[in-house]
């Protein structure tokens, strides 16, 4: 299942957001390449604008005529010539490089207007006006701004450190029910842990051994297969290690999915099943379940029957307050109404793409173009069918299958009732 991309504008105001905010800055001025001339932990220099070259002074060679000052390659003398001539092809060939430097120069202020821009746009006004001094240069704005949100590397790699080791405690993950909450925050934590160069991380062996202890509880026999055949594979990469957790999970455990939560998951309302029930988020996704046509809509409430409400009183489904009618029929008429109210309230069948209760082919995610001006899709469903269909060939048969299948037209009925002539006299 693809996690949603979306993140806020990095926006740097404490140590806390200086991470994404310098990841951010590094990306926009690597695009331009001019991070190494900005970057504190380089010594590369901006580059120095070009200079004019000097076009010769015909004045200054030897003069055909002593008393005439020249102002043509024909009034200089066969020496003066000669040196003028070669002087002037060196002249053109440092014009040409004089050319060229300036459109790198040019090139390069201008990705270094767009640094400062940014960095405008994203540092807080305290910060900018304590730190960005019109004088100093970019490399020494973004030192002083590390330097004054007090952000240590040395720090920030111990916490990702900790943070690596308390997600791959020896049996941490305890309930099935968590392993995607789990494997998110796993993955963010190792990929913090590899940023920052931790050493519990270095060796994929190690990696492969920590993992397998933290998920032992939840199911052991896949610890064991892939003790025996993947962690001996040698292009096994932690990816594809987790990767093949997620596919065993989701085989073996797809009715025990709780709540996404972490970093990628913010701005995003998504429950998928608990328990083989579905449970949405805060908006919910009712107008999907509610209004399916798999669901026959329910008109007007049945009478109620014993055991309904509390105002019952016992006896051959009698109300409190209501007239006993008696004989056969009165007891017929409660036994059909509950058959009928029975039939009404049995659920239908479980989608197997979104898991809400409709048919497959009433499902809006699987065809949007069905869906009414009403009904407004939830990222997370979106991205889970999405994520089914891709990786589930079952569905995408049922979903073809489903295409394939041609709507039944009900056969008219003919009367046996012979029309009666008129004749009209």
């Amino acid at each position: 299942m693809s996690l949603p991309l979306e993140r806020s504008a990095a926006i740097l105001t404490d140590y806390k957001s200086y991470p994404y905010w310098f990841q951010c800055l590094e990306a926009r001025a690597t695009s331009l390449n001019i991070w190494a001339k900005i970057n504190p932990a380089s010594e590369e220099q901006p580059m120095e604008k070009p200079t004019l070259p000097t076009k010769p002074d015909i004045t200054q060679y030897a003069r055909k005529v002593a008393n005439r000052i020249p102002t043509a390659p024909t009034d200089l003398s066969v020496d003066g010539f000669r040196g003028w001539e070669m002087d002037n092809m060196y002249y053109k060939t440092e014009l040409e490089h004089y050319k060229l430097s300036q459109q790198v120069y040019r090139e390069e202020q201008q990705g270094m207007d767009k640094i400062v821009q940014y960095i405008q746009s994203t540092v807080s006004c305290h910060l900018f006006r304590n730190c960005c001094k019109p004088e100093h240069t970019l490399r020494q704005w973004v030192t002083l701004l590390q330097h004054t949100v007090g952000f240590d590397a040395e720090e920030e790699r111990k916490q990702a450190r900790l943070r690596y080791k308390e997600v791959t405690r020896p049996g941490v993950l305890k309930h099935a029910r968590k392993w995607a909450n789990w494997l998110l925050e796993y993955d963010q934590a190792a990929t913090e842990a590899e940023t920052h160069k931790c050493s519990e991380t270095v060796n994929i062996q190690d990696v492969i051994t920590d993992f397998l202890e933290a998920v032992k509880n939840v199911d052991g026999t896949w610890v064991r297969t892939f003790q025996e055949t993947g962690a001996r594979d040698p292009t096994i990469t932690r990816k594809i290690m987790m990767k093949r957790f997620r596919e065993n999970m989701e085989r073996h455990h797809s009715t025990l999915v709780e709540k996404r939560s972490g970093a990628f998951a913010a701005g995003e309302h998504l429950t998928l099943e608990v328990n083989g029930e579905a449970r949405p988020g805060a908006e919910g996704d009712a107008f999907h379940t509610d209004n399916a046509t798999s669901v026959p809509p329910k008109r007007g409430t049945p009478r109620p029957i014993r055991g309904d409400t509390p105002h019952h009183t016992g006896g051959r489904g009698r109300l409190q307050g209501q007239r006993p009618t008696g004989g056969r029929t009165q007891r017929q008429q409660t036994a059909g109404k509950r058959r009928r109210t029975e039939e009404e309230d049995t659920p239908a069948s479980k989608c197997p793409a979104c898991n809400m209760l409709h048919a497959l082919q009433d499902c809006y995610y699987v065809y949007p173009e069905r869906a009414p001006a009403w009904f407004k899709p939830r990222q997370g469903f979106t991205e889970m069918v999405e994520w089914k269909r891709q990786n589930d060939p079952e569905l995408e048969d049922l979903i073809r299958g489903a295409k394939r299948t041609k709507s039944r037209t009900p056969a008219i009925k003919n009367s046996h009732t012979p029309t009666p002539e008129v004749s009209l006299e």
